[in-house]
């Protein structure tokens, strides 16, 4: 018997998922309800071995407290659920639940039905465990792990200010533009006050014509300047606002 359990705890510990099924109670009952949940997990790919001898099993005849004692050393090496199952009449009521990592109840669930479908109870309470027995293998084959070192990786950190060097040479270059474009209207609305204020004789009329030239173009070259400041201020002031 002892060479039976120990070959069985080894298969548990090299084989997942693998889940031992351990009768609650000695009655026939629970023994029938404990086989009908092994087949209800072994339809959801797993392996599920009866063992009514199960050491854990003696651990439920003990106190609340010195169960949970009692168990703890067993869940951390087996993957176990517990089955109870009380018959009223032509009607079963079948419970199970998972034990914790330190011994007490993780997730129990039960259902009812007529005696002669306890598969199909077994099966609803195995699909309102499912969720827990999934939770307790993930975290035996360390899925939680790498998660949790999965999240915190990737979890979002404080990003360091952007460099607003762009925005800054946009704004040094505006106002460069903005003073020359200033400084070459003023120069090209003097040059145009002189030709204006030429009197007869001063200048030939060519030298007058080249005079209003340079005068236009000073006023152009200004005005250009200066356009071609605010468009850099603008486009700098959007990139400004707009990037983070």
């Amino acid at each position: 018997m002892l060479l039976g359990l120990s070959l069985v705890v080894a298969f548990v510990e090299t084989t997942s998922p693998v889940w031992v099924v351990v009768p609650a109670d000695r009655d026939t009952l629970s023994l029938e309800g404990a086989r009908a949940m092994s087949r209800a997990l072994e339809k959801t790919g797993r392996q599920a071995p009866v063992m009514a001898g199960f050491p854990a099993a003696s651990c439920l005849q003990l106190a609340a407290k010195a169960q949970a004692d009692c168990l703890a050393p067993q869940v951390r090496s087996t993957q176990l659920v517990f089955v109870s199952a009380v018959g009223i009449r032509e009607r079963v009521a079948l419970t199970a639940w998972v034990p914790a990592p330190d011994g007490r109840v993780l997730e129990e669930a039960g259902d009812k039905g007529a005696a002669n479908d306890l598969d199909g109870i077994a099966t609803a309470v195995t699909a309102r465990l499912a969720a827990t027995i999934a939770g307790v293998e993930a975290r035996r084959a360390g899925v939680e792990p790498v998660i949790g070192t999965l999240v915190e990786g990737t979890a979002p950190t404080e990003r360091p200010p952007r460099s607003r060097i762009l925005e800054v040479v946009g704004f040094s270059v505006a106002g460069v533009g903005l003073v020359a474009g200033g400084v070459l209207g003023l120069v090209g609305a003097g040059q145009a006050q002189r030709v204006n204020t030429l009197m007869p004789g001063q200048a030939s009329y060519s030298q007058a014509m080249l005079l209003e030239q340079q005068a236009n173009g000073m006023l152009t070259a200004g005005l250009v300047t200066a356009l071609g400041g605010a468009v850099f201020a603008i486009l700098s002031g959007v990139l400004w606002l707009v990037l983070p």
